[in-house]
Parts: structure tokens; sequence; C-alpha cells
């Protein structure tokens, strides 16, 4: 999963404490099941993660895409 690798190299990134959430919503798939349902919908999914002073936002937003898998304006 492209996310999930994605979203891995973040979590390498950040404090323990924080790379343990990111990790956990990785695995979540109650999560991922409630995400594509926004997505379907047409609203953005996100998971904000703060860092110290940093603040990490991972985030998926729905797109058109054509029968070739390429994006569509």
């Amino acid at each position: 999963m492209v996310v999930g690798i994605a979203c891995g190299d973040v979590a390498d990134q950040l404090d323990d404490h924080q790379a343990r959430q990111v990790r956990a919503w990785i695995q979540d798939h109650r999560e991922h099941h409630w995400a594509i349902g926004q997505l379907a919908r047409g609203i953005t999914d996100a998971l904000v993660v703060c860092d110290g002073s940093v603040q990490v936002v991972l985030a998926a937003t729905p797109g058109a895409f054509g029968p070739d898998g390429e994006s569509v304006p």
C-alpha cells in the first residue's frame, strides 16, 4: 500500500510517541474503511500529528481518474 509506505517514511522522522500514532493509523483497517467512505463522498481525510513546534498533516483528498488510472483535471 503506497499510503503505508509514505506514512512510514514520515513516521521515521518523528519522535517515538508521534511515530507510534502514525504507525497505528497505518494499521487501523476500520479507519481505512471510514476514510474510503469519506473520500467516496468527496470529503478529505486527514491525520494531524504534532511533534514539538512541528505539525505534520497526512491527508488524502478525493480525485477523479480516467479509465487508464491517470488523474483527470
